[in-house]
């Protein structure tokens, strides 16, 4: 599962996760919020939908980008790491 979502990521780059973490962040922001004012009775509104889209748009990318940029280099060095780890670990024959 792990190895299979980092491909994913990795494919997607860092715009791509971004974009899919912020529209996520959007949809369950706005889909929470529609389902809590059926919940209180409240009839659906166009404001609060606006802001519950507009809040995670805002944030989400912004902190996204800045974690998937240092997920991104963690995994260039993990990967030069490994690179480099067999080389220094077989013996000379």
């Amino acid at each position: 599962m792990r190895e299979t979502l980092t491909r994913i990521i990795i494919r997607l780059g860092r715009g791509g996760t971004v974009a899919a973490v912020t529209t996520a962040s959007v949809v369950l922001s706005v889909g929470i919020t529609y389902l809590l004012m059926l919940a209180l009775g409240a009839p659906p509104e166009a404001q609060p939908l606006i802001i519950s889209a507009l809040v995670p748009l805002l944030v989400a990318s912004a902190v996204s980008w800045f974690v998937v940029e240092v997920l991104f280099r963690l995994h260039a060095r993990w990967r030069a790491k490994s690179a480099v780890l067999p080389l220094l670990t077989c013996s000379p024959e």
